[in-house]
């Protein structure tokens, strides 16, 4: 079984972002976050090799992850579509 997460628009990517940031973060840091990003703009895919999940392994890194889409997906209401992989390749 595999799970494919729904597309949404760029607005509410934005709203529900800015939301978690808010959540996470309060008012004033997701503001300096934001900013931050917007003052010294990096490559967000080599920042996150170098930085994130250093000494994990990719089965913890994984189940964290799945963990946390659960729950960002239930307390967000994302739909999820599951499907039977067809066993065709792409």
């Amino acid at each position: 079984m595999n799970a494919v997460t729904e597309t949404i628009s760029d607005r509410d990517l934005i709203v529900r972002g800015f939301r978690t940031l808010v959540e996470v973060f309060g008012d004033v840091n997701a503001e300096r976050f934001i900013t931050l990003n917007i003052r010294e703009p990096q490559d967000y895919t080599r920042w996150r090799e170098s930085n994130m999940y250093v000494g994990e392994d990719v089965h913890s890194v994984a189940e964290r992850a799945r963990a946390s889409g659960a729950k960002l997906r239930a307390k967000y209401g994302i739909k999820v579509k599951e499907f039977e992989a067809s066993g065709e390749k792409g």
